[in-house]
């Protein structure tokens, strides 16, 4: 199945979000990224889709946004696409677009890889011991 046309199910039927705190914020994200942001070309800034949400009535923070509506449904499988570099989220809607999203996240990941690679070698100079 497309990811559109998960995210088009989505709105039919929330399943086991059904229940969760957010549900209204994460059908009203899902629907104004169908109607605005399908594809990288027509990607829109976080901000936009908060001042929507708050347009609408609900009250929800960027970083509760990020964490608990885009979170959940990326975990749940409606693929919210990010990109740095293109000004924001986005539906997936082909390969080369789903591409800029797995390169985004790569990146994202080679990033910390990095910067965890340099903690580790500051606690061995420290003689500390890297528990996990």
């Amino acid at each position: 199945m497309s990811f559109v046309a998960t995210a088009k199910d989505f709105l039919e039927d929330q399943g086991d979000l059904s229940t969760n705190k957010y549900r209204g914020e994460m059908v009203e994200t899902v629907q104004y990224l169908l109607d605005h942001a399908v594809g990288v070309r027509n990607a829109i800034s976080t901000g936009k889709i908060i001042d929507h949400l708050h347009s609408k009535g609900y009250a929800i923070s960027r970083e509760a946004w990020q964490i608990d509506v885009l979170g959940k449904l990326r975990e749940y499988g409606v693929f919210v696409a990010s990109s740095r570099g293109r000004s924001g989220m986005f539906l997936i809607s082909n390969e080369s677009d789903a591409m800029v999203a797995y390169n985004s996240i790569y990146n994202r990941i080679s990033v910390q890889q990095h910067r965890l690679n340099i903690l580790e070698q500051l606690m061995k100079d420290e003689g500390w011991e890297i528990k996990k």
